[in-house]
Order: structure tokens, then C-alpha cells, then sequence
């Protein structure tokens, strides 16, 4: 109706918590920018939960339990607007998203999807009942997309899924999760992406059939940050945010930056985020050093430090190292939006709206794990702030 408010439910298990303030902090920027472009915004935040019997025989029971924890969340409905991470101002639910226990336990998304929704149906039903959307916004479509769908059609409204996850075109070789998947398409139902390289891989799984999936790239709040001035900037250094693995092109950035170095050597590269397993970590120390751009360890005054306060969007705020790098860059095909937000990170801030000081930094023992981990430095360090700078 016009000048009615659409009431939006977004389903999304990749979304900022107390425990986690960066998961899904991408989620959150565009949940944030619906509710200020004016619409009405409810997040319910599916939370795995692990319980054993979920794939044997004593399903049915392990599901009957599920939902009547549902119901009595259901009964509820207590939506709270946390304070500091997430969407300012935008109520969440969380929900369990029941996963099986043990190691030789199903990860197949297609029966995942199955045991969120014996979780989602019973509160959807009764939120739409007291609050009636317009629309769902799943984020990622295994398993959430595919759960989503459950309760689309039990309440009648139309289904759009963004897909982030860089791993569903391997999750879709599986011929159960392109059927399941594909049913995400259609009639009330759209799938965008977002990027077109991520796209044109879930094409490829799914059959040209499909058509064409849009890329429609996650928001970044640019307002939120400043450009510092070029003064107090090292010309020399530059600075990488993000899980160093392949498919961020982190073992193109090493070889590129050994070609550079030997035209520069007082260039230095700073790597910031963690790489994907110990295998790749010790895979990408050793091209470093055949490439002649490792160096001694990380220095000890950086080492198990951070952000204690100060935070935009659920997120630390970094005053440093990054503003002080010259050039700043996150390599990532999948996830374009992620270099937009690296360079806003770099670019530093200053007095910004919710921001009243600058971070303070206390020190604490690192994680054996994080302090046993070789570094690099001089020309190129990696550093080990993974929990600061995880978010990011």
C-alpha cells in the first residue's frame, strides 16, 4: 500500500552477536541501510546449536524437543535491539539452528536447512501473525535460503536470497543441493549475488536454465569514515585486511609485491586477518621466503593486543595500523565490497557519529595457537591481531 512502510524479516545465522561483533557485519551494513531508507527491519538470527541423535534413529524425538523450544520462543517473540553491534536500533531474534552432533556427522545442507526450519516455522508463523511482512531477505541459500523457503510458503510471501558464501558452488556438486537450490528461483522467489564472479560459478552449477543471477554488491557505510591527511601516512607500507587464501588471491598478492620489491626495497607489505588453515599459513610463509620478502617476527609490543572500546556499526574501530598506510587493498573476487571496506578502514576516521574516542588497547596473553605461528616482516608482515582485526 502507499506510504505504508514494507516490513521486511531478514533470516540470517551470519550476523553480529556478543560473542562474534564482525560475523556478518556486511549483513548488518544493509540491514541498516533498509531500515534508514525507511522501512521496517526484524532480524531473526538462527544460532547452531549442537545436539546429538539429530541423524540416527531418535530423530524424530531430537526434532519434536527442537520444536518445542521453538514454540516456546514462539510464545514470546522477544526481540531486543542490541547495543553496539548489529544494526543500530533494529530488533533481533535469535533462534536455535539445530546442527548434529559429533564427527562423523551430517554437514549435508540440504538436511541442515530441514532442522533450522523445524526451528524458523513456529516463530515465523507467530511473528507474522503479530507482525505481518512483506517479504523475507534470506542471506546465504544453504542452509538459511533453503529454510527461509519453508516458511515463505507456509505464510505466502515472496523470497529473496543473497548469496555470499563462496563455498556454494562447491556445496552445489552435490546433485540434491543444485534440486534444492534451484528451488529458490521462480515464482515469489529471486536469488541475487554478491558478485558477478560468484554468480557466473552458481550459474554453472545450477544449468543455464536458470537464467541470469544479479550481482547486487553488500552496502558499505562510507559516511562512517574520513580521509586522513597524506602527512601522516607511510609511503612505503602497504596494507592487506583479510583471510589469506587462494581464492582472495593472497599467493598473487606475495608475487606481485616480490615485483615490486625489487624495484623498491623500502616497500613493506602489512598482512592482517589469518589464513584459511595452519597448511596454507605454513604454504604461504614458504612462497615468502622464496620469493626473498620474509623477514624477522612480528614486534613483541603488537603481539596479543586489542580493541577494548570504541566501535561503529558492531565493528573496532582501528585508529592504527591501518590509517597510516599509504595503500590499502583486499583482494577478492567473490566478495567485491570487501576492498571498498579495507580502503574505508585505511582511510581512517576521525570524530564520526557514535564515535567519542579514540580505542584504548589493553594487553593480554596471545593464544599459544596465534603466538606459536611464524610472522613475517621487512619487507613483509603478517600480523598476529586476528582477533582485532577478524571483523574487518
Amino acid at each position: 500500500m502507499p506510504g505504508v512502510p514494507l516490513r521486511i524479516l531478514v533470516v540470517a545465522r551470519w550476523y553480529p552477536s556478543h560473542d562474534v561483533p564482525g560475523r556478518g557485519s556486511f549483513v548488518a551494513d544493509q540491514v541498516a541501510a533498509l531500515a534508514g531508507a525507511g522501512a521496517r527491519v526484524l532480524v531473526i538470527c538462527p544460532e547452531p546449536v549442537y545436539a546429538e541423535g539429530l541423524d540416527g534413529p531418535q530423530r524424530a524425538g531430537r526434532l519434536a524437543r527442537v520444536e518445542r523450544w521453538a514454540a516456546v520462543i514462539a510464545s514470546r517473540l522477544a526481540f531486543t535491539a542490541p547495543v553496539g553491534r548489529g544494526a543500530p536500533g533494529v530488533p533481533v531474534l535469535r533462534i536455535p539452528a539445530p546442527l548434529p552432533a559429533g564427527g562423523d556427522a551430517t554437514r549435508d545442507p540440504v538436511e541442515l536447512a530441514g532442522l533450522e526450519a523445524a526451528a524458523l516455522l513456529p516463530v515465523g508463523r507467530a511473528l507474522h501473525a503479530a507482525w505481518p511482512f512483506d517479504v523475507i531477505h534470506a542471506h546465504t541459500g544453504l542452509p538459511d535460503g533453503l529454510a527461509a523457503a519453508f516458511l515463505a510458503d507456509a505464510v505466502g510471501v515472496p523470497l529473496l536470497t543473497t548469496e555470499h558464501d563462496s563455498a556454494t558452488p562447491r556445496r552445489l556438486e552435490d546433485p540434491a543441493a543444485v534440486a534444492a537450490y534451484r528451488g529458490l528461483m521462480g515464482p515469489g522467489r529471486a536469488v541475487v549475488s554478491v558478485s558477478r564472479a560468484l554468480a557466473g560459478k552458481i550459474v554453472e552449477r545450477l544449468g543455464p536454465d536458470v537464467g541470469r543471477i544479479a550481482a547486487v554488491p553488500n552496502v558499505l557505510p562510507v559516511d562512517t569514515f574520513r580521509i586522513r591527511p597524506d602527512a601522516e601516512r607511510d609511503p612505503h607500507e602497504l596494507l592487506w585486511i583479510g583471510t589469506r587464501k587462494e581464492s582472495k588471491g593472497a599467493e598473487t598478492l606475495l608475487r606481485a609485491f616480490a615485483l615490486l620489491y625489487q624495484e623498491r626495497p623500502a616497500l613493506r607489505l602489512r598482512l592482517i586477518g589469518r589464513a584459511a588453515s595452519e597448511a596454507e599459513e605454513g604454504r604461504l610463509v614458504a612462497l615468502a621466503g622464496d620469493l626473498g620478502v620474509a623477514g624477522p617476527a612480528w614486534p613483541p609490543r603488537w603481539r596479543g593486543l586489542r580493541c577494548s572500546s570504541t566501535r561503529v556499526h558492531g565493528r573496532p574501530l582501528e585508529s592504527w595500523p591501518p590509517r597510516r598506510s599509504r595503500w590499502a587493498f583486499r583482494s577478492s573476487r567473490r566478495r567485491p565490497e570487501a576492498s571498498r571496506r579495507s580502503w574505508a578502514v585505511t582511510a581512517g576516521s576521525e570524530r564520526s557519529p557514535g564515535i567519542t574516542h579514540r580505542p584504548r588497547f589493553r594487553r593480554r596473553s596471545p593464544r599459544p595457537s596465534i603466538a606459536a605461528r611464524p610472522s613475517i616482516r621487512l619487507p613483509c608482515e603478517r600480523t598476529s591481531l586476528g582477533a582485532t582485526h577478524r571483523a574487518l
